[in-house]
């Protein structure tokens, strides 16, 4: 985790210490989340996850770019269809616990949107 004086006189503001908390997460997380969009065949969760992916390897990411793809992937968490769930772990599809992965980044990535303002 990045850590970051967000008191010190003409240090960061609190929105950049958000956005480099976010980036910290997509570095550790980020495979995983892309993983999970794969699965549920969704373009727009991967396309906004890899915005991500690219922001966060930044030295200093754009706080304006991550927010904007961390709502995207709370708006796709968050209207993931249920009978689409219970058909992917029917199938067999995932290696994990897809409805549980969901629960987890949907409150992790809701939380991080919730600091990004």
């Amino acid at each position: 985790m990045t850590l970051i004086d967000i008191h010190a006189e003409g240090g960061t503001r609190l929105a950049d210490a958000a956005s480099f908390h976010a980036a910290d997460f997509i570095r550790e997380h980020g495979l995983g989340l892309y993983d999970l969009f794969e699965i549920l065949d969704d373009p727009v969760g991967q396309e906004a996850t890899l915005g991500l992916v690219r922001e966060s390897d930044k030295g200093l990411p754009d706080g304006r770019i991550i927010a904007g793809d961390m709502r995207t992937v709370r708006s796709v968490l968050e209207g993931i269809p249920h009978l689409s769930l219970d058909r992917l772990a029917a199938e067999g599809k995932a290696s994990f616990d897809i409805y549980n992965a969901i629960r987890w980044y949907g409150a992790r990535v809701s939380d991080l949107c919730a600091r990004l303002g």
